[in-house]
């Protein structure tokens, strides 16, 4: 029981997070700018740029690059909670140092970050619909995302997999990295049909 309240603890911190952002652009957007006297939210072109220098392109950016941050940060978390279900069922069953075990480390690796992308593209063609967006800003989000998940995977692989040698770390390595590779480049090619 106190895995499941810590879990949703987690993840009630999270869609706070998502609502004071999503708050706080809204009030931007709304007031052309927010702040001060005027005639803030009397605008009637809305791309144009706002008071405080931002074009709505900017602030849907921003807006996509802050959900991008919270929804990767909890896939992160969830991968490394459900890695550690699976090192203990491996271990209870005396297959932790099987190939079973790199298997199914390697398939929720890499099912978490098709998850951040997916929730990442459907987010993004959400935003597109309602406001202009900056594809070569929202294409550059997803490269560093992409180079921050192979980082992240070579340095996991090589703690987690050491027990299973080094030759194990650096096929899973090498298997990994194309099979992230490819999940991003097909959310590239998303993006540029939107």
């Amino acid at each position: 029981m106190k895995k499941v309240r810590d879990r949703f603890i987690k993840n009630l911190r999270y869609l706070c997070l998502i609502g004071v952002i999503a708050l706080g652009l809204m009030t931007i957007v709304g007031t052309d700018g927010g702040g001060g006297g005027g005639d803030g939210g009397t605008s009637e072109d809305t791309s144009s740029t706002m008071p405080n220098g931002e074009t709505e392109t900017d602030v849907s950016t921003s807006l996509i690059s802050a959900y991008m941050a919270i929804i990767h940060g909890q896939e992160i978390d969830a991968f490394e909670e459900d890695q550690k279900a699976i090192d203990r069922e491996d271990s209870a069953h005396g297959q932790f140092l099987s190939g079973g075990h790199v298997k199914r480390y390697m398939a929720n690796l890499t099912n978490h970050i098709q998850n951040f992308v997916d929730n990442s593209v459907q987010y993004i063609s959400q935003v597109a619909d309602t406001k202009p967006i900056d594809k070569i800003a929202i294409e550059e989000l997803f490269e560093d995302y992409n180079s921050t998940d192979i980082a992240y995977m070579k340095t996991f692989t090589n703690a987690h997999l050491a027990p299973h040698g080094e030759g194990i770390v650096l096929l899973a390595i090498e298997e990994l990295t194309p099979d992230i590779n490819d999940i991003y480049d097909i959310a590239l090619l998303q993006i540029e049909i939107l």
